[in-house]
């Protein structure tokens, strides 16, 4: 009987370390498209401060083009920049956490090798000592 509880283990193991690497991987893609959107801020804060406070200027909110001024758009378009960075800082607190906690898991049941240990094996290994399948 404990032959057939041991695969059905395994395959919680398995779903749930797959299950940690999306979650990781969420993150790191939400990272990433933070990440453009800090920058799209950087250059709209960096193209409209240079104009007249007074001047016109077009902010879309919501999926509706609303006219305001510079000196109305450039501390909001700030303000969401902050917002953004903060946001990042906190995916990527939260990136590590799922990091840690998924070397953890995978060094648990032994799933894999670290990455150290790849790059140590592939620096000892000659290139010519690799065998060939015939």
């Amino acid at each position: 009987m404990a032959k057939r509880e041991e695969p059905v283990l395994t395959q919680q193991i398995a779903n749930k370390f797959q299950e940690m690497r999306q979650t990781y991987s969420a993150i790191s893609q939400k990272i990433g498209e933070m990440e453009i959107q800090k920058r799209e801020h950087d250059l709209v804060i960096t193209a409209i401060s240079k104009l007249e406070t007074s001047r016109k200027c077009y902010r879309m909110i919501n999926g509706i083009l609303v006219e305001r001024t510079v000196g109305e758009v450039l501390p909001a378009v700030k303000k969401n920049k902050e917002n953004i960075e903060k946001t990042i800082q906190t995916l990527t607190s939260q990136l590590n956490q799922q990091e840690t906690a998924l070397n953890e898991f995978a060094s648990k049941y032994k799933l894999l090798r670290t990455d150290k240990d790849n790059d140590k094996e592939e620096k000892n290994n000659d290139p010519g000592s690799k065998g060939v399948l015939v």
